[in-house]
């Protein structure tokens, strides 16, 4: 009787729990033992876990780091840093130091592997897609399976797509990352790179104890991106793209704070 009464709650609690959260409500399962009247526990066989020794994931005999790759060098943002980045850094020099940045202080990946796809109605569409990108704070992870069959143009678009993807989740960054972030137009004109060098050290100074106050992944914000996020963003990407010398810059920053893409200051 026990056993059922504390599975009853246990339930109940996660159908409220679930009724009170945002629309992407993680649940767990929970299960009971099978005597006694013991907490409930896993059962012997689950899938995933936490390794205690730390253990490594890897893909086709290859440990993931493996396909960790220096963007820099992949000849589609070569093409795309010539004919978008580079000429933003004259007109809108704000914006082209956060695609600069998210390049440098994120790691990017070339796996030959599907992707997880995200809900068609979470990034506003009514068709399945398929999933060549996903992303996180810190990473993005790149389905080689399609990418390396795209158009050049296609892989150009794509990238500068997970590039503004990176701007847009700057709002969730730790302290460091935003420290970084703010002087990061210092580094692209060569006049002021050794005083970004100084300041980036700074930075480092500054928030080295920053997992003391709580900040050590993020600001404590849950990641919440809303459908009209990716409509911006597809936006954003073909006006770069195909107006990259014409379109209006101050209308752009403030379409971007408009939308709560980005907020620059003044």
């Amino acid at each position: 009787m026990k056993k059922w009464m504390l599975l009853t709650n246990i339930l109940t609690l996660l159908v409220l729990t679930a009724c009170q959260g945002s629309k992407e409500t993680v649940v767990e399962k929970h299960f009971v033992a099978n005597e006694g009247n013991n907490l409930p526990v896993p059962p012997d066989k689950v899938e995933g876990g936490i390794d205690g020794g730390g253990g490594g994931n890897g893909l086709e005999r290859k440990p993931l780091e493996s396909f960790r790759i220096d963007l820099t060098q992949v000849s589609s943002f070569q093409r795309l840093k010539t004919k978008v980045i580079d000429k933003l850094v004259p007109r809108f020099p704000k914006l082209a130091a956060d695609l600069i940045h998210v390049v440098e202080e994120r790691s990017w990946y070339l796996i030959p592997t599907e992707l997880r796809n995200l809900p068609a109605s979470k990034i506003g569409v009514s068709f399945k897609t398929d999933q060549i990108a996903l992303q996180k704070l810190k990473e993005i992870w790149i389905n080689d399976l399609i990418f390396a069959k795209m158009e050049a143009v296609d892989q150009e678009t794509l990238l500068l797509h997970e590039l503004l993807m990176g701007v847009r989740l700057l709002e969730f960054a730790n302290f460091l990352d935003q420290c970084l972030v703010n002087i990061s137009i210092l580094k692209i004109t060569e006049a002021t790179q050794e005083k970004y060098k100084e300041q980036r050290q700074l930075c480092f100074k500054k928030y080295r104890n920053a997992a003391d106050i709580g900040d050590s992944i993020g600001l404590g914000k849950d990641i919440k991106l809303e459908d009209y996020d990716y409509d911006t963003l597809r936006d954003f990407t073909n006006l770069l793209l195909t107006k990259t010398e014409t379109f209006d810059v101050q209308e752009l920053e403030d379409q971007m704070a408009i939308r709560g893409f980005r907020k620059y200051t003044p």
